[in-house]
């Protein structure tokens, strides 16, 4: 299997699997579309490390994600919301044993046991969890509340604000037609304060 120093998470990553190798080291098993394979980092530092990349913080996500959500333990993750990448993990995100989904590629879920719940990816792959598939839908269900509620905030202010900035000219972007009217008829200086 090929080992990776370094791994940010892409549209096509799947899922984030701890794996226990040699001298008490934790790798991530990584499922990213028809691949698979190690990273020498532990699940949780590659989800900050592709926040960080995307442009936001581990302690950031989580303070949004209860804002929205509420009080949950273990709430779900934006890791980049231009992307559509929203993540949620297993069980603790500190645990040695959790694994990260996204919540976008799970293919379909099934208790194998009643703690024990197998998921399903496009790819054919599959990770088998130790919780209840009842835990699992809840876990899914919250990340998919998160990811509907940035989205629709993200669409909803994408309309209220009528003008874009083009250099010093205001666009006049009118959201029921095709057209937009540049305003040309005298000189804007946006940093002017008189």
């Amino acid at each position: 299997m090929e080992l990776r120093e370094f791994y940010i998470i892409k549209r096509y990553t799947y899922a984030l699997i701890p794996m226990l190798v040699e001298n008490g080291y934790i790798f991530t098993k990584v499922i990213e579309g028809r691949s698979v394979f190690l990273v020498k980092l532990r699940p949780l530092q590659i989800i900050r490390d592709s926040m960080q990349y995307y442009g936001h913080d581990w302690e950031g996500a989580k303070k949004a994600a209860k804002s929205v959500l509420g009080s949950i333990h273990m709430p779900p993750v934006k890791i980049s919301g231009s992307l559509g990448i929203y993540w949620f993990p297993s069980k603790s995100p500190y645990a040695h044993d959790c694994v990260w989904f996204a919540l976008d590629h799970i293919q379909d879920r099934l208790a194998v046991a009643p703690k024990e719940t197998k998921v399903f990816f496009p790819s054919g792959h599959h990770v088998t969890v130790p919780i209840s598939l009842k835990q699992f839908n809840s876990r899914k269900h919250w990340a998919l509340e998160l990811k509907t509620t940035f989205e629709k905030r993200t669409i909803k202010e994408s309309f209220q604000w009528p003008y874009i900035y083009q250099g010093n000219l205001p666009i006049l972007n009118d959201p029921t037609t095709l057209y937009q009217f540049i305003d040309t008829s005298k000189e804007y200086n946006i940093d002017d304060t008189h």
